[in-house]
């Protein structure tokens, strides 16, 4: 499953340093970042969320770290978000995605409990509806 923590908002802000935070906090648990990220080419050691030393002080309005993990680890990614937030002075907003086969039932990812977090949970759903039509003749 993918995953996307948007750090700061316009007229809020966040430091890269929260940022660092974060991204360390959650190197050791996701599988994979997502290495096109803006946020990963500022990071002198990627695969333990360090970033250079020369950024950590920077503002920015916002950014967004994604990273990949099995969908059975997100029980343990989101109290782990929950402490590092703590930490942070900035806010965030958390962000998940699922693929499920055309024939699969739609259901909520394991792990995603409304006991975690106190914070309000919508989910969406795309269909896909949205595609271009093949050319069909009249």
């Amino acid at each position: 499953m993918g995953v996307a923590v948007e750090m700061g908002r316009p007229g809020v802000g966040t430091r890269m340093r929260d940022i660092e935070r974060l991204t360390r906090a959650m190197a050791s648990m996701a599988s994979s970042s997502n290495r096109t990220q803006p946020v990963t080419g500022l990071m002198s050691d990627p695969v333990r969320g360090i970033l250079k030393e020369d950024v950590l002080n920077e503002r920015v309005l916002s950014a967004i770290i994604e990273f990949k993990l099995p969908e059975e680890k997100l029980a343990v990614i989101l109290p782990a978000l929950k402490l590092v937030a703590e930490t942070l002075d900035t806010v965030f907003s958390l962000g998940s995605s699922v693929s499920f086969p055309r024939t699969a039932p739609i259901r909520r990812p394991r792990g995603s409990s409304r006991s975690v977090s106190s914070c309000n949970q919508t989910e969406k759903v795309n269909l896909g509806l949205g595609r271009p039509l093949p050319n069909r003749e009249q």
